[in-house]
């Protein structure tokens, strides 16, 4: 099926549009588009749950930081200390059981694929592939 010029493609995510449950017509910034809506077909997932959770926990973001992403760091303190990607300090820390990193100067923490889009400057999807490839 292909979206006609004009129409704006949308699955069951369009839940936040209170106002529309069916096809119809929702106001957008540059004007008026006309929505189709379907169960999510064409919005098929390219990575499943399982897969998503493995590179989020089996590759250690420590390493990742370290000797993936070339990202300054060091141990300090007992703790790895690396130069956040958002704000640029080092008050930072990663906790091995979650597998997490957290900047506390900007309160965000990130996981591997948040770390790669991050630092890579990549899509959520080139940064599962990037991690898909160092497994």
């Amino acid at each position: 099926m292909t979206t006609p010029p004009g129409v704006v493609f949308a699955d069951w995510r369009v839940s936040w549009f209170t106002d529309l449950r069916e096809e119809g017509t929702v106001a957008v910034a540059s004007g008026s588009k006309r929505v189709l809506i379907d169960g999510g077909d064409r919005m098929k997932r390219k990575f499943s749950d399982q897969q998503l959770h493995e590179l989020r926990n089996l590759i250690p973001i420590d390493w990742l930081i370290e000797k993936q992403l070339l990202i300054p760091s060091k141990f300090s303190e007992g703790f790895f200390r690396f130069v956040c990607p958002l704000c640029g300090e080092s008050r930072t820390a990663t906790h091995i059981k979650t597998n997490l990193a957290r900047c506390f100067r900007c309160e965000k923490n990130f996981n591997t694929i948040d770390m790669v889009m991050l630092c890579k400057n990549l899509s959520f999807v080139e940064s599962v592939e990037f991690l898909e490839a160092l497994k």
